[in-house]
């Protein structure tokens, strides 16, 4: 399966692509049990508690905490759209206007100089104390690499912005699920 190969998202005559797959592969003596999914709808972190309630599911009972967590009605958690729905402000920085010409790929060689300007300002980030997932920490390189690659063809004054994965679970009101020992930094 290659997730990334077909749109997320069904549209008339394409079909939606699967955000969450498993295989079992039967080898001599056992099992060989694959989880994937789609980074748009789970992170590493999710699959992770993803497999370890699948484990707790095969070989013991769940807590209360981990069946209320699981349980949540979820049909008032998120308000239907009105019909019909036109994007209004609330996307309109993620619409991109049509480009009048195909990118193109460029390479970046950074001088010893430019260098150390990126260090400098990397040793500028505030630490924070609160625990950071490794998507929190991996997120402002990607960025940074991310906006080195497309420097030379963009202007000066062109905004750059940047979004990943978040837990929703915060903004509906609904209790974080229990985190897995192995998952925690």
């Amino acid at each position: 399966m290659r997730p990334s190969s077909r749109r997320a998202i069904a549209t008339p005559g394409r079909q939606a692509s699967y955000k969450y797959w498993n295989r079992a592969t039967f080898i001599e003596g056992g099992l060989i049990f694959t989880f994937v999914a789609q980074h748009a709808t789970m992170d590493f972190i999710g699959q992770g508690h993803f497999i370890r309630l699948f484990d707790k599911a095969a070989k013991k009972k769940f807590t209360v905490e981990e069946l209320t967590a699981g349980n949540v009605a979820r049909h008032e958690i998120a308000p239907l759209l009105d019909d019909p729905y036109e994007p209004g402000a609330e996307v309109a920085r993620q619409i991109i206007a049509a480009r009048p010409t195909p990118d193109t790929a460029s390479t970046i060689i950074l001088g010893s100089l430019r260098v150390r300007i990126h260090r400098a300002r990397g040793s500028q980030i505030p630490r924070h104390e609160s625990p950071q997932t490794t998507n929190d920490a991996l997120t402002p390189f990607v960025w940074r690499s991310s906006a080195l690659a497309r420097l030379l063809r963009l202007s000066p004054t062109t905004t750059l912005t940047f979004g990943r994965a978040i837990d929703p679970r915060s903004y509906l009101d609904l209790p974080p699920p229990p985190a897995p020992a192995s998952c925690r930094i």
